[in-house]
């Protein structure tokens, strides 16, 4: 019969996962905190508020990508490691947030600005629901018994 060897969380997986959550928030903190910017750079229109319900628009289209990316994310997870899924989270939040720093605007690009935009809000969105759900099951998993919910 195996020994069960007992794992616990440490302090660097703890602060790793914490900051990787972090940043991913401060992604979509920065995205509305730049939607009067976007507003007139991917949807100029007369009417500013129009463009600013765009620009919103494509800010929710990332949480629709989020119960597909638990699916694929935690299938990943269940069959690989939980690292894998983890560091499949953060380059897809990061490339999604590095592709929306090298988008060029409407003026430039046409319709095509629009749509590569919504792809990289999916992409980010992609990502922080993974990462999200990734850590709640590695916390748990790696909690002492009696710690465990707490």
């Amino acid at each position: 019969m195996k020994a069960r060897v007992s794992r616990s969380l440490t302090p660097t997986q703890l602060t790793g996962m914490l900051s990787g959550n972090v940043i991913e928030y401060f992604d979509y903190i920065v995205y509305g905190l730049m939607t009067p910017v976007l507003s007139t750079l991917f949807f100029p229109a007369d009417n500013r508020l129009v463009s600013l319900i765009q620009t919103f628009a494509v800010f929710a289209t990332s949480m629709l990508i989020r119960p597909v990316s638990a699916l694929i994310i935690g299938w990943i997870g269940d069959r690989t490691n939980r690292r894998t899924a983890l560091l499949l989270c953060s380059f897809t939040t990061g490339l999604g947030t590095f592709g929306i720093g090298c988008l060029p605007d409407v003026q430039t690009a046409g319709i095509l600005a629009p749509l590569l935009l919504v792809l990289m809000r999916l992409l980010q969105g992609f990502g922080m629901a993974g990462e999200f759900c990734s850590v709640l099951v590695v916390t748990g998993e790696l909690s002492p018994p009696a710690h465990r919910g707490i």
